[in-house]
C-alpha cells in the first residue's frame, strides 16, 4: 500500500485506487481448497511409505508438492530418504469437503 501512497505505484484508471485500498485492507485468510470450486487441481501429494504406520492424512511432514507427480515422488524420497519403489503418493478428494461448504456459503 506504501508505494501507491508514495507515487511509486499507480495505478490506473485511478478511480480503481479506492477499490484496491478497500481490497488490501480488508483482506481475510482464504481457503486454498476453495480453488477446486474452479477446477485448479492442487499440486500436494500426501505420502505413503511401505512398512511404516500409515500416517495421519492432516500430518503436513507427510505433504510434498511437485508440478508433476514425478517431481513429487523424488522431493519424497529425498526427503523420507527412501527408495521411489516404496513410495505411495495420493492427493486429497475434496469434492465432499467442497459439497458441504458449498451449503455454507449460500
Amino acid at each position: 500500500m506504501q508505494v501507491v501512497e508514495s507515487g511509486k505505484l499507480k495505478i490506473i484508471p485511478d478511480y480503481h485506487t479506492v477499490t484496491w485500498y478497500k481490497w488490501l485492507r480488508n483482506s481475510k485468510d482464504w481457503c486454498i481448497s476453495r480453488q477446486l470450486w474452479r477446477g485448479h487441481r492442487i499440486p500436494a501429494y500426501f505420502v505413503q511409505i511401505q512398512g511404516q504406520p500409515k500416517a495421519e492424512f492432516r500430518d503436513n511432514n507427510y505433504w510434498v508438492t511437485g508440478r508433476s507427480y514425478e517431481e513429487a515422488l523424488s522431493k519424497a524420497a529425498i526427503k523420507f530418504n527412501v527408495h521411489p519403489d516404496v513410495i505411495s503418493l495420493s492427493q486429497e478428494d475434496n469434492s465432499a469437503h467442497c459439497s458441504i461448504s458449498c451449503l455454507l456459503y449460500r
